[in-house]
C-alpha cells in the first residue's frame, strides 16, 4: 500500500505524522508532500525524526518554501513543485490532504 499525505497547513502537523507513523509501522510506503503553510511541520520534531528516520519520502513545494520558510531544508526533503504533487495523487494508492 502506497499512502500519500499532502500537508497545507501548519495546523495538521501533529495528525498527519501520526497517520505517518502508523501507515509505515504497518509496512506501507509513505510520501508526503508539503504546501502552503504546511511548510512550517518541519519545524515539528517529530515530523522531522520521522522524515530523517528513512520512513516518509517528503518533498516540499519551492515557491511555499521560499514564501513562508526559507533557509536550508533537512537533507532528506526534496525541493520540488506542484508537479511533485500530482506525481504522489497519482501513483499512490490513497491520498489524504490535511
Amino acid at each position: 500500500m502506497r499512502l500519500g499525505v499532502t500537508i497545507t497547513s501548519d495546523r495538521f502537523g501533529s495528525y498527519a505524522t501520526g497517520l505517518l507513523a502508523a501507515a509505515s509501522a504497518r509496512g506501507w510506503e509513505c510520501r508526503c508532500f508539503l504546501t502552503h503553510t504546511g511548510t512550517r511541520v518541519l519545524r515539528y520534531k517529530p515530523f522531522c525524526d520521522l522524515v530523517e528516520s528513512g520512513r516518509v519520502s517528503t518533498t516540499v513545494c519551492e515557491l511555499s518554501w521560499e514564501r513562508f520558510e526559507g533557509g536550508a531544508l533537512p537533507p532528506s526533503v526534496i525541493m520540488g513543485g506542484q508537479y511533485q504533487n500530482a506525481e504522489l495523487v497519482h501513483q499512490c494508492d490513497k491520498v489524504v490532504a490535511f
